[in-house]
């Protein structure tokens, strides 16, 4: 087990968009699982999101509040566990990521080295930090994401994965961020139940909460901006807002002269890309838009013109835009060099 930090942590410090992490400050109190939600799945180091959740663990009133953080921090101790322990054959393989411009996609750059132990990883990563003393050129808030670390090891006579880590370079130092443990979800069926780890727990850590639910600045109509450490340039876009079993969120935005689609709903963009909707969204002005991307702005017009509770106009105007070329709601929006007006693109 990790060192406990006993200082009571600013949950609201962990979000990055200033704006929705001031929204949240005021919109209402965020519930216990929210907090830990928030916590699990910061750009932080693991040992501080364990001390983070113990003192939440703390601080919680209600029984069941407390039987999940406990649970979660059960997970936490074995992977700390884990990265000490010495299995047979045992190899710790570090790849070296560099994204391309997309939130979504990232490619692997090949293996950067093998290690015994989990001591020699961390000599290692420690040298390597050291190549970059200053914070990536262009990145949001010194924020980078640099490679995935597995650890591999003889089970059941046969040599498979055991435990994933994210590695981070934020502020100039390498941080592991994340942890994946793969002998509890593949190797070992049953490794949550064996390790005593109620769902809602494993819920928090593997796959989030599902639908987000945490208090967001924006409304139908309302133009953002989303800007993470992968890309070259930030994506504007036209959100729309419904609450429809769950609220759902929609980003039409522009790119390569189409107007395409991107789900603001669940913990990361499109839900499996890493980066965080409430750490890199934030609310943009007309005037923050590109030259050329005036048809953003007439859609926010119409869409802010109707009455936020008529969910199927919302759908309609929203996704009558997009078109349903494929399943990805990709639509050219531009007759070079100019925009197709937004009242053509409706009446196709």
């Amino acid at each position: 087990m990790c060192n406990e930090n006993q200082t009571k942590p600013d949950v609201y410090d962990w979000v990055l968009s200033p704006e929705i992490r001031e929204h949240m400050r005021t919109a209402r109190p965020l519930t216990v699982e929210e907090k830990a939600d928030i916590i699990d799945s910061g750009c932080r180091p693991i040992v501080d999101k364990y001390a983070a959740l113990t003192a939440l663990l703390r601080e919680a009133d209600r029984e069941e509040d407390k039987a999940i953080l406990t649970d979660l921090l059960k997970l936490y101790d074995w992977a700390f566990e884990e990265l000490h322990s010495r299995r047979p054959e045992q190899v710790f393989i570090f790849q070296e990521t560099w994204w391309k411009d997309d939130p979504l996609d990232h490619d692997p750059c090949g293996v950067q080295g093998v290690f015994r132990t989990y001591e020699e990883l961390t000599d290692y990563l420690k040298e390597y930090e050291g190549y970059y003393e200053d914070p990536p050129l262009g990145y949001p808030d010194g924020i980078d994401f640099r490679g995935y670390v597995e650890k591999w090891a003889e089970v059941d006579g046969k040599m498979q994965s055991v435990l994933g880590l994210n590695i981070f370079l934020v502020d100039g130092k390498i941080i592991i961020q994340d942890f994946d443990p793969w002998y509890l979800e593949s190797v070992r069926k049953d490794g949550y139940k064996e390790l005593g780890i109620r769902y809602e727990a494993e819920r928090i850590h593997s796959y989030g909460t599902g639908l987000t639910t945490f208090p967001i600045p924006f409304r139908s109509g309302d133009l953002v901006q989303v800007e993470v450490p992968s890309m070259a340039r930030p994506r504007y876009g036209v959100v729309a807002v419904v609450e429809a079993l769950g609220r759902y969120v929609h980003m039409a935005y522009i790119e390569n002269d189409c107007l395409e689609c991107m789900d603001l709903s669940y913990r990361y963009y499109d839900l499996t890309s890493g980066w965080r909707v409430i750490d890199w969204t934030r609310p943009v002005q007309p005037s923050d838009l590109p030259e050329g991307y005036g048809l953003l702005t007439e859609l926010s017009d119409a869409l802010h013109a109707l009455d936020e509770q008529d969910i199927a106009a919302i759908d309609s105007l929203f996704f009558g835009v997009l078109g349903e070329e494929d399943s990805r709601h990709v639509r050219k929006v531009f007759r070079a060099p100019e925009p197709i007006p937004l009242a053509e693109l409706l009446d196709d």
